[in-house]
């Protein structure tokens, strides 16, 4: 699994005058999401949160269902940057840390843009985790696998909404791919994976809410 990962949209803002209570309008955020993604093979877990703006924002606060603070982020006013949309991911914790610190239920979103305006959103955070995929090639430990012609394979699975695998070779990204429900394979391009190389793949299975449960084996290529 990724280790701490921000992103983050800048926009350059124009600066403008504070707006009269009368102008202050409540907009709404867009796709706000929060979801779990558990390793079932190491019982480690990370907290992706999720949203996106029309309107550039000079501060976002989340908070957890009993009101205590889970993220503040605010811009730099002073170079006129707003961030409008972010996708951020928690460190990694053990499973029973993880729900012990974040609860399940709404997360309020509070947010204002630059020149001021609020803005608001919630997303819901749900324990409930989809099944790990019962791979069936390659198997942990596997070597000699072939750069080219490769099919990971795995039990198909009726519940879920989605799947998706990954590729990692010397530390490196090689390759994130998301599958449609009801898929059961996935042929890897001929020509992403190195020879001789340590080679990690995780196949992942996504639920309904958006929690994803992925299975990682540690492999080596021929």
């Amino acid at each position: 699994m990724n280790k701490t990962i921000v992103t983050l949209i800048w926009l350059t803002v124009a600066s403008h005058g504070a707006p009269s209570p009368s102008e202050i309008a409540t907009l709404r955020l867009k796709a706000e999401a929060m979801s779990v993604e558990y390793s079932s093979t190491s019982n480690v877990v990370v907290l992706v949160m999720s949203a996106e703006s029309e309107e550039s924002l000079s501060s976002v606060d989340i908070f957890a269902p009993g009101g205590a603070s889970v993220l503040r982020m605010k811009a730099n006013g002073g170079r006129k940057l707003a961030v409008s949309g972010y996708t951020i991911e928690s460190q990694e914790s053990s499973y029973e840390e993880f729900f012990g610190t974040y609860p399940e239920g709404l997360y309020p979103i509070r947010a204002r843009t630059a020149d001021g305006r609020p803005v608001r959103g919630e997303a819901t955070l749900s324990y409930v985790l989809p099944s790990p995929a019962v791979v069936i090639y390659p198997l942990e430990g596997t070597e000699n696998l072939p750069t080219s012609g490769l099919v990971i394979r795995w039990q198909p699975d009726a519940q879920a909404a989605g799947h998706y695998v990954s590729l990692e070779q010397n530390g490196n990204d090689g390759l994130t791919v998301e599958l449609p429900p009801g898929t059961d394979h996935f042929s890897v391009p001929d020509g992403i994976l190195l020879p001789h190389t340590k080679t990690q793949i995780e196949v992942g299975v996504i639920g309904e809410n958006g929690n994803r449960t992925l299975v990682e084996l540690s492999c080596s290529t021929r």
